[in-house]
């Protein structure tokens, strides 16, 4: 795998103790950077840790729950404090629901995939533009998965719909901002 020089950025991570998060935070770190991994789990928080920092890398992390845009706040504040600054944002959290029918799902279910994969990245994107817009420099990069282009999924409806939003939202953005 090939690394790219990113000594002394400062990269945040959305769900980052697991899957394609934490593979994004080891590459990440392993190529210089400043990684801060998050989850709405504290014991993976600090078990991530403990991986990360036995390799010799520059981690720091605290529980977040994208779904609740204090926890979003306090995972940029804590950036800061230790870091300065927030050259990299990656909305990776994310719910699923598994492979079921929207019927099959309970209506608490739609509102906590909704909260995770729209509401949190959405009010993720809004902390780290305004931090970008503060420093005059920053990258927002927000993973999708299936159903983000819009293509069909079946039995994922709910987390389809979420992520072909995001799609649109993102490309409207990308048009208006620069940096």
């Amino acid at each position: 795998m090939e690394h790219h020089d990113l000594n002394d950025k400062v990269i945040v991570i959305t769900g980052s103790t697991r899957g394609i998060g934490r593979a994004l935070a080891e590459a990440c770190a392993a190529s210089g950077a400043k990684v801060v991994v998050s989850s709405h789990k504290e014991e993976s928080v600090k078990e991530a840790l403990l991986n990360l920092q036995s390799k010799g890398y520059a981690v720091s992390g605290i529980p977040c729950d994208v779904s609740r845009p204090e926890h979003l706040e306090q995972l940029l504040a804590r950036s800061l404090s230790l870091w300065g600054q927030v050259d990299v944002w990656i909305n990776n959290a994310g719910l699923s629901g598994g492979m079921r029918f929207l019927e099959d799902m309970e209506p608490s279910e739609i509102g906590d995939m909704v909260n995770t994969n729209l509401t949190g990245l959405l009010v993720g994107s809004r902390l780290a533009l305004m931090q970008f817009r503060k420093q005059g420099h920053g990258t927002l990069v927000n993973i999708s998965g299936l159903g983000g282009q819009g293509e069909a999924a079946p039995y994922s409806t709910v987390h389809a719909a979420t992520k072909a939003v995001f799609k649109l939202i993102c490309y409207h953005q990308q048009r208006k901002i620069r940096f």
